[in-house]
């Protein structure tokens, strides 16, 4: 398997969901510059700390990176009508202290409660830490409190110091006991609505045990990825309410 293929890595996220985790390369130019251009002035404010404009050169710093003083992760969508679209991303830069790097990530406003820039973290970690990175640091802005969320709920041992203006934080990526604990207990989460989503899957098609009540409908999540697409027919058994 090439270096590229042993750094994508399926994971679920709240409600059962699966995202792909991935390096960028040329071939996704478009999809990156769609994604930057539907970002809000906010989340670019966020993202760049100032107002920046998508042009060839943006799209280019986020392809290719050498993994070595760089690290690029793309997030995209797995078993939905999205499947191509970019929907987070997130990075690192070696700094002057090679045992340092800067971590930056930004996801799309729509998708922004389901984990992804937590799970784009883990990943981006494990990546850093195979390079020989000790520790990331970030300066955040004030008013950017999901990502100061995401760093305090990672599982991490983090710092902050206010800057004046910016927040800087600091934390190690080592896989300590902390950590692996809290990364479970998301695992666990996440796992759960998955299988209750499959299991309810399966238990519709299968055999009839008895007559259902007059007026049941069967149920299955709409966000799961196991759900039967939708048939034109009157008789079709698919799903068509959630739960």
């Amino acid at each position: 398997m090439s270096a590229t293929g042993q750094r994508v890595h399926d994971v679920i996220l709240r409600g059962g969901r699966t995202l792909r985790l991935r390096p960028p390369s040329e071939a996704d130019a478009e999809a990156m510059r769609r994604f930057l251009t539907d970002l809000s002035p906010a989340s670019m404010r966020m993202r760049f700390h100032g107002t920046r404009r998508v042009d060839d050169a943006m799209v280019a710093a986020f392809l290719d990176p050498d993994w070595i003083d760089e690290g690029i992760l793309l997030a995209t969508a797995v078993g939905e009508d999205e499947s191509d679209r970019v929907i987070g991303t997130a990075g690192f830069t070696r700094l002057r202290d090679p045992r340092a790097a800067e971590v930056s990530f930004v996801v799309a406003e729509d998708r922004q409660s389901d984990w992804i820039a937590t799970r784009l973290l883990e990943r981006l970690a494990d990546e850093a830490g195979r390079a020989g990175i000790e520790r990331f640091i970030a300066e955040v802005l004030p008013e950017n409190r999901p990502m100061l969320r995401v760093f305090e709920d990672s599982g991490f041992e983090v710092s902050r110091t206010d800057e004046g203006g910016e927040i800087r934080v600091e934390f190690p990526i080592r896989s300590d006991e902390r950590y692996r604990e809290a990364v479970d207990l998301r695992d666990h989460r996440a796992v759960g609505p998955s299988l209750l989503c499959r299991v309810r899957v399966d238990n519709y098609f299968a055999p009839a045990r008895g007559a259902p009540p007059a007026g049941a409908r069967p149920r299955a999540p709409a966000s799961c990825p196991h759900r039967p697409a939708p048939s034109t027919s009157r008789t079709s058994r698919t799903p068509t309410s959630c739960a």
